[in-house]
């Protein structure tokens, strides 16, 4: 995972990466160096507006090795920046810590308590990324398609049998029984996104 960095000095981190995210909420995205995650975290990165970190080390590590991607390297930032989130311009909206215990630093989840919410993914295969991330960021209809096909994944529906036979016949108040389409229209809302599942891939 070496090859993912590429290091450079302190004053180009500033002039590189200090860049302006204020025009609208964003996501920072802190995933381990491991291909298949940092490759995912790129796509959400266009897809979505975001930053990414990328950590090496034990989970026991206190200084484990960070690294910020500008839009067009990885750039080195130190825990007493991180802390300090003195390498972005704002505190962003929401950060996503990936990796389960026995992978992400517990001083990197100490060192993340500025965020006003954090979210933890444990489960590093490309279905469990989609799923996580899409439930996270609420994903449109089309943001689920569009990652089912970049990673040959395949749509599950689990509304599908409930939807074959009438909701009638279904005891109880459903939630996402139809509403008046006035409403439907004036929210703006899209269904809810289904789940996704892997096809003929090796995670």
């Amino acid at each position: 995972m070496n090859k993912l960095f590429q290091r450079v000095g302190g004053l180009l981190v500033a002039a590189l990466f200090l860049f302006s995210v204020t025009a609208q909420a964003f996501t920072l995205i802190v995933a381990p160096a491991r291909y298949s995650v940092i490759q995912f975290a790129q796509d959400v990165l266009q897809r979505t507006p975001s930053v990414l970190v990328s950590y090496q080390g034990e989970a026991t590590s206190e200084e484990p090795t960070l690294h910020a991607w500008n839009g067009s390297e990885w750039v080195p930032v130190s825990m007493k920046d991180y802390r300090e989130v003195s390498f972005l311009q704002r505190v962003p909206d929401r950060t996503i810590l990936i990796g389960g215990r026995d992978i992400l630093p517990q001083s990197l989840v100490d060192a993340s308590s500025w965020s006003p919410r954090v979210e933890r993914i444990t489960d590093l295969n490309t279905s469990g990324l989609v799923n996580e991330f899409g439930r996270i960021l609420n994903w449109r209809t089309s943001e689920w398609q569009w990652f089912a096909k970049r990673y040959n994944l395949s749509l599950e529906d689990e509304a599908a049998a409930r939807r074959s036979s009438s909701w009638y016949d279904q005891a109880g108040p459903l939630p996402d029984r139809p509403r008046p389409l006035g409403t439907l229209l004036e929210s703006g809302s899209e269904p809810e996104p289904a789940p996704v599942t892997d096809v003929n891939m090796d995670d």
